[in-house]
């Protein structure tokens, strides 16, 4: 079981994420599925997962994340990732820099009957900031 909830979490990042497929969301993720990282305004559930991806997409439109290490293990899956792109759409009420963006990230992920049904991700929101100006880089 171990072996397939790996892949469903690659279906995730490379269908969901890279590709802009949201229907890979309905196929992986539980009717009940909770997501740590996801605003508390937005929906609960796979509806909610899908718009925290596309807000992601709208405001870095050529992003794209590359899965660097996968651990996985007692109905879990450990994803470290890098994320690059380049700035182009609004992003937290932050209008477009042009800026190219490169950050880390890791995700636990849980699985039950081989469906994403707990999810905890985190970011380098602070470097992000640091890349698009926000924040001074010293």
């Amino acid at each position: 079981m171990s072996e397939r909830n790996k892949v469903v979490m690659r279906r995730i990042i490379e269908e969901a994420w890279n590709q802009g497929n949201y229907e890979v969301i309905k196929e992986t993720l539980s009717p009940d599925y909770v997501g740590h990282m996801i605003p508390a305004t937005f929906p609960a559930g796979p509806e909610g997962f899908r718009q925290y991806i596309q807000m992601y997409r709208d405001a870095i439109p050529d992003l794209h994340i590359q899965i660097d290490d996968m651990l996985y293990g007692e109905g879990k899956v450990v994803s470290r990732v890098s994320v690059r792109g380049t700035h182009g759409g609004p992003m937290m009420n932050i209008p477009p820099t042009h800026k190219k963006i490169a950050i880390t990230g890791m995700v636990i992920t849980r699985f039950e009957n081989g469906r994403n049904v707990e999810m905890w991700g985190e970011h380098d929101t602070f470097g992000l900031m640091q890349q698009i100006g926000v924040i001074p880089a010293e």
